[in-house]
């Protein structure tokens, strides 16, 4: 009898195996959304977000060989989980198998991602920043050639995501739909300065903030101006989430955090309003501006808050981030109690920040961190002046900070020096690229 095993092992490698191909699908999307919610992670540090890179580009490896399998399967994901996760899995495969064109597997994906852009926008922008220029830029000529609004949106930030020139950019500025205008200011070069003023009085609060933070990165000025008008776009917003349940909140959030984080960037140290607007925000919300913000003068804040059970971890972490001090090493910290398992779930319990030590309030108070001596103007971040060469250290890979620390000196970075971006959420090599223009050798 002839041996008939190979050309069966053979025919069987090129028959993708349905199991496996949902399965990369599956995992891709999550090591995605790992990925994405790590910046507001102090538990994850960059050599963990490094494996989930590596996991991600391999399960995406795995998809496209599947070819139309892959293809529809993510698809189908897209369409039953409606997560961005999904939408950037299905967007990625639709790009690489269709090379960027408005290809059948687009059309598919872009139905699905326009029925709930508010949910899935993100991943596809995230997917075309992760997909080669050649075919991101075949998409978005398209995309700008036609008359979607969630399309030209999503053209446009991940235009400003990756930093590309959009042409014509005066005109999506004047674009009738708020979302596209909204976009266009992150996306707005030099060129569109003239253009871009008017937006100050636009009717949307959300145009009116990302003009606001687009004037300042085009003036490259010390934000006072900006902080001025990004302001009055807070206070509205932080009405607006307090007034939404459900999905429509957590939206409402994500864009808070986002002008806040901008916001307590400008703000001078010593502001006098910065402390009214602390007490209006959520605890967790008003921590995260002040570790931001940088300004000593608000540890009394911080420690106050450990008090609260709920965000007492996380304003320990906060006083720690500021000042350098190791809460554990320094014996700062509470024993921890044995846990009731029998007890009902409250805020507390189901709090994520579990793995974080519980602060000692009294102990905390009466260190020295907790009384430093009066600033000379200057940010502080791990219990030193925030300058470019104390940020390069930090994100560093081989310091190995909390990803949640190095997102916070990423962003001050960003806006000392402008040509020192560095995405966290961008694939592994383009990272790689960021930090040696800026000047951090990685290995």
């Amino acid at each position: 009898m002839p041996d008939t095993s190979s050309s069966v092992t053979l025919a069987l490698a090129d028959v993708p195996i349905t199991a496996i191909v949902r399965r990369h699908a599956d995992d891709a999307a999550f090591y995605w959304s790992q990925i994405d919610g790590a910046a507001s992670s102090v538990l994850l540090r960059a050599d963990a977000v490094s494996g989930f890179q590596a996991q991600l580009g391999a399960h995406l490896e795995g998809l496209i060989v599947a070819g139309e399998e892959g293809v529809k399967i993510t698809q189908g994901n897209l369409e039953r989980w409606r997560k961005p996760g999904e939408a950037f899995v299905a967007m990625l495969l639709a790009l690489e198998h269709g090379n960027g064109e408005w290809a059948p597997a687009m059309t598919s994906v872009m139905r699905s991602i326009r029925a709930h852009p508010d949910v899935v926008a993100r991943g596809a922008i995230s997917a075309l920043a992760w997909t080669s220029p050649d075919k991101r830029a075949a998409w978005m000529r398209a995309a700008l050639a036609g008359d979607n609004p969630v399309d030209i949106a999503i053209a446009l930030r991940a235009a400003s995501l990756v930093r590309e020139e959009v042409a014509s950019i005066s005109m999506w500025l004047k674009h009738p739909d708020a979302q596209v205008r909204a976009a266009a200011c992150r996306a707005t070069g030099p060129g569109g300065r003239g253009a871009i003023g008017a937006l100050a009085q636009d009717d949307s609060l959300f145009v009116r903030a990302e003009c606001a933070i687009a004037v300042a990165r085009l003036e490259q000025s010390d934000g006072r101006t900006a902080a001025a008008q990004l302001w009055p776009c807070v206070t509205d917003q932080i009405a607006v989430w307090t007034s939404l349940t459900g999905w429509p909140r957590a939206q409402a959030e994500r864009r808070l955090r986002r002008w806040l984080k901008h916001l307590a960037w400008f703000t001078p140290l010593g502001h006098p309003g910065m402390r009214a607007l602390l007490d209006r925000l959520p605890r967790r919300l008003a921590l995260d501006a002040i570790l931001v913000h940088g300004d000593v003068a608000h540890l009394p804040f911080v420690i106050a808050s450990m008090s609260d059970e709920r965000e007492a971890r996380w304003a320990g972490w906060t006083w720690q981030a500021m000042t350098g001090v190791d809460i554990e090493a320094q014996d700062l910290a509470l024993e921890e109690t044995e846990i009731d398992l029998d007890a009902p779930l409250n805020a507390a319990r189901a709090d994520g920040d579990a793995g974080l030590p519980l602060p000692d309030v009294a102990r905390i108070a009466a260190h020295g961190g907790s009384s430093p001596t009066p600033h000379s103007g200057s940010r502080r971040l791990l219990g030193k002046d925030v300058t470019a060469q104390h940020l390069r250290s930090l994100l560093h890979p081989g310091a190995d900070q909390p990803q949640a620390l190095r997102a916070v000196a990423a962003h001050a970075l960003s806006w000392m020096h402008p040509d020192y971006p560095l995405d966290l959420r961008a694939p592994a090599r383009v990272q790689g690229e960021q930090l040696r223009r800026m000047g951090v050798v990685v290995a």
